[in-house]
C-alpha cells in the first residue's frame, strides 16, 4: 500500500520556521483511502501492520489520522516474517505507536524536502530531468568537490627515501639505522658530497651549520638538544669529514640516535 498522505509537490509544504509538515492525502491513494474508512467504521478493533521501521511507523500513524480512528480503538503490530506462528504472536502483543519513529520519519522527510525543493529543479535544468538533490546527495557532491578541488591544487614536489647504516666505534654503542624525515633533491647532493673522499672540510661544516639552524627552527625538543650537541662539536673544531658530517646531517636522525651520533 505505501504512504497515503504526503508533502504536497506543488509547494515546499514546510514551515521553515517552526519546522511543521502541510500533508495532503495522495490523490492515487483516494480509492484505498475510501474503502479503508468503510472498513474501519465497521470494525471494532484495527490492526496496523505496516513495516517495522521508521518508514512503516510513520504509513500506521499517517493511517490512523487519515482514517479518523481514535487511539484506543488501533493497535500497532510488527513482524519480520509472514508465517502463521510469527503473525499470531505479534497480533497476541500489540502495542502502541511508537511517536520517536514517527517523528525521525517526519525529520528526514522534512530535511530532504528543505534541502532538495529549491535545489533538484536546477538540476533538471544543468544536466537533466528526474534527478533530485536531497540530504544525502548534497553533502556527497559537496565532499567529492572538495577532494576534488584538493587534487587540482597539489603541487608535485621530487624527494627521496633514504637509509644510512650507522656505528660509532668511541663509546661502542652498536649499529643503527637512520631514516631522514624529509629530504629533498637539495639535500641529497649535500649529502654524497659529506662522503666524497677529499671534499673541503670547511665547506661542509658550513653546511652543517645552515642545515642544524633550519632543523633547530623546525624541530622538536629533541632534535634541538642534538643541535646543540652538534654545535658544540663544532667548537671544539673537530675538522674532519666524519665531524662535519655528523654536524650536517642531525636534523634527519630520529632521537635519540641524533644526540649520541653528534
Amino acid at each position: 500500500m505505501g504512504h497515503i498522505r504526503d508533502l504536497p509537490k506543488s509547494k515546499l509544504g514546510v514551515d521553515v520556521s517552526t519546522f511543521e509538515p502541510d500533508y495532503e492525502n495522495i490523490k492515487d491513494k483516494a480509492d484505498v483511502i475510501r474503502e479503508l474508512r468503510k472498513s474501519a467504521k465497521a470494525s471494532d478493533r484495527i490492526y496496523l501492520a505496516t513495516d517495522p521501521d521508521r518508514e512503516g511507523e510513520a504509513i500506521s500513524w499517517h493511517l490512523q489520522s487519515v482514517l479518523g480512528v481514535p487511539k484506543e480503538k488501533t493497535c500497532r503490530v510488527t513482524f519480520n516474517e509472514i508465517t502463521q506462528k510469527v503473525v499470531k504472536e505479534s497480533i497476541a502483543n500489540p502495542r502502541d505507536i511508537d511517536q520517536d519513529l514517527v517523528d525521525a520519519q517526519q525529520a528526514r522527510r522534512v530535511l530532504d524536502r528543505i534541502v532538495g525543493y529549491q535545489l533538484s529543479p536546477l538540476l533538471w535544468k544543468k544536466i537533466r530531468r528526474g534527478l533530485s538533490a536531497g540530504r544525502v546527495q548534497s553533502v556527497a557532491t559537496r565532499l567529492a568537490v572538495e577532494r576534488e578541488e584538493e587534487i587540482r591544487a597539489f603541487q608535485a614536489e621530487e624527494y627521496w627515501s633514504l637509509d644510512a647504516a650507522l656505528e660509532r666505534i668511541k663509546p661502542n654503542v652498536g649499529q643503527f639505522t637512520a631514516q631522514p624525515r624529509a629530504f629533498t633533491t637539495t639535500g641529497v647532493i649535500l649529502l654524497f658530497m659529506s662522503v666524497i673522499p677529499g671534499t673541503p672540510t670547511i665547506p661542509l661544516m658550513l653546511v652543517g651549520a645552515v642545515l642544524g639552524v633550519l632543523g633547530y627552527i623546525m624541530s622538536g625538543r629533541q632534535e634541538q638538544q642534538a643541535a646543540a650537541a652538534a654545535a658544540a662539536a663544532m667548537r671544539t673544531r673537530r675538522t674532519t669529514i666524519p665531524a662535519a658530517i655528523r654536524c650536517g646531517l642531525f636534523f634527519w636522525l630520529p632521537p635519540p640516535y641524533c644526540c649520541l651520533w653528534a
